[in-house]
């Protein structure tokens, strides 16, 4: 049986109930938003609009196989909907479809040429996939920068030439994630250790969220700019009008970027930093922080950026004020875990985690991620692992939980963590170093599966990279083979992180001034020439 077409009267109403979901989505109402879709569906079942709607609403409530067939319908019924495609693509890597998932995105940017953010999410699905090689990603990156608008034009420099290379600097960061996010951890305690003496510092917040953590960073800041209603023109000149010497990007390709308004170069000195793992692409964008363990000498190959390495670690990281006490662990069987996002759990990953847990006889997997609370999703797990010889009793998956003691509280359920291979984590890390649990990396070839080891080098504990996954495999094996040891590790580990460089915020501060302040030096230079 067929469905009749639609009346036009049917239609005008799906068409209101659809505009009342945005605007219940819009204020965060999302059980009001997908009873208002799914009443427009109730109109006109063949409503493209109101079906993918449905299905993002349905994604942020971690219901992420309906949203995907949700997502399908809407591109069955208007295959020209890149929005659709790209939240497909997104939907997709948290079951591990990420050669489907890379296809997407590229549909997606192949249907909005120009729509930047299009292809920004294409190179993060990129980032994913182990199956892309470093040429491969590096000239996508490359033709992300070709593709920066027209209107992009080198920043007048004339103010240099007449400036001091030693004179106090307008630092201006932009992010969209000044806000209860994991970038926030990290550029908090920076934030807090600049020099005011040599650096005003300006924050550009291009998020869609304020919460407590935005009140906390604008308090630090001597300029705060709500930018979301600017577009990257119109910020651009924003950041120009206030005289930011040095624009640092935080989001790199990741959602809310800004990108567009960095390729028409605001600052004389440009620079990325933290929140994304590879090269923007963009030949604006001067430096890139790291250091040489992230990016040892050969890396500037696959960058377009200068690499200005850092004479320490590129982090420092601001535990939960909140955190809970560290709690010994109770007998029992030995449980390996990772809290990463799903699109992490790369074939690789799955496949070495799979030996470790197969070495280790008896032991389990813990995995909490947003949208591991879906049976869809689950499903999907379980048959990646089962095909590595892991039984599904081995496995516990369990979802995200809404208050962060509890997230913190749950590493009391794990004895060593297990760092994804293909591209590491980074909150995660630092969690479960703070809340007394090792966590075992793999040392790899770029930056994005070197972050562990430059991570476990900086909180001082080397000894937990892995080169190789033969070592992986040993390394994980050996610390709950030795009770004694992981004991003592789960009584240490907060001390000693606590009296590491992740922790050093100042000394943090004075390596990243002293990386703007060489690059502000070169410009000078050059604008006096």
């Amino acid at each position: 049986m067929t469905s009749r077409p639609a009346r036009r009267q049917d239609r005008a109403s799906a068409d209101a109930l659809n505009d009342a979901g945005l605007a219940h989505k819009a204020a965060g109402r999302r059980d009001e938003a997908a009873r208002a879709f799914r009443a427009a569906l109730d109109a006109d079942r063949g409503h493209a609009p109101a079906i993918g709607n449905l299905g993002l609403v349905l994604w942020l409530q971690e219901k992420v196989g309906v949203a995907v067939r949700c997502l399908e319908e809407s591109i069955r019924l208007g295959p020209d909907n890149a929005d659709a495609h790209a939240a497909l693509a997104e939907a997709l890597l948290h079951l591990g479809r990420f050669a489907d998932a890379r296809a997407a995105a590229r549909h997606a940017s192949s249907l909005a040429p120009r729509a930047l953010d299009l292809r920004s999410n294409a190179l993060l699905c990129m980032a994913y996939d182990e199956a892309i090689g470093a040429q491969e990603r590096f000239d996508a990156h490359r033709a992300f920068g070709a593709a920066a608008p027209a209107e992009a034009r080198p920043h007048d420099r004339a103010h240099v030439r007449a400036g001091d290379p030693d004179r106090r600097l307008t630092l201006g960061y932009v992010s969209p994630d000044f806000n209860r996010h994991s970038v926030a951890r990290f550029f908090a305690p920076l934030l807090r250790a600049h020099d005011r003496l040599r650096f005003r510092v300006a924050c550009y917040q291009v998020g869609e969220r304020d919460d407590a953590t935005t009140a906390t960073l604008r308090s630090s800041a001597d300029a705060w700019t709500d930018a979301r209603a600017l577009d990257d023109a119109a910020l651009a000149a924003r950041m120009r009008e206030d005289g930011v010497d040095v624009a640092i990007d935080l989001a790199g390709h990741t959602a809310g970027n800004r990108l567009g308004a960095f390729a028409r170069r605001p600052a004389p000195v440009q620079a990325s930093w933290l929140g994304y793992p590879d090269t923007t692409g963009l030949a604006a964008i001067d430096i890139r922080l790291t250091d040489a363990v992230a990016d040892p000498p050969g890396s500037e190959r696959w960058t377009t950026e200068r690499l200005a390495r850092l004479p320490r670690p590129l982090h420092a990281f601001d535990p939960d004020p909140d955190a809970p006490a560290v709690a010994p662990r109770s007998p029992g069987s030995v449980v390996f875990g990772s809290f990463n996002a799903l699109p992490k759990l790369s074939d690789g990953t799955v496949a070495l985690w799979s030996r470790v847990l197969l070495e280790v006889e008896g032991s389990r997997l813990l995995l909490k991620a947003f949208g591991l609370s879906d049976p869809t999703v689950q499903e999907a797990v379980r048959r990646r692992f089962a095909a590595r010889g892991i039984a599904s009793d081995r496995l516990d998956l369990r979802g995200r939980v809404a208050a962060q003691a509890d997230h913190l509280g749950a590493y009391g359920e794990i004895d060593v963590a297990l760092d994804p291979t293909h591209y590491n984590g980074t909150t995660t890390t630092c969690e479960a170093l703070w809340m007394g649990v090792p966590v075992v990396s793999l040392r790899g070839d770029r930056h994005a599966s070197r972050v562990g080891a430059s991570l476990l080098t900086a909180a001082g504990m080397p000894q937990l990279v892995a080169d190789g996954a033969d070592a992986f495999v040993a390394i994980a094996a050996g610390l709950v083979r030795d009770p004694a040891r992981r004991a003592a590790l789960r009584a240490e580990t907060r001390e000693i992180v606590a009296r590491s460089p992740l922790r050093d915020a100042v000394g943090l501060a004075r390596a990243v001034e002293s990386a703007y302040r060489t690059a502000w030096a070169v410009c000078c230079t050059a604008g006096a020439r």
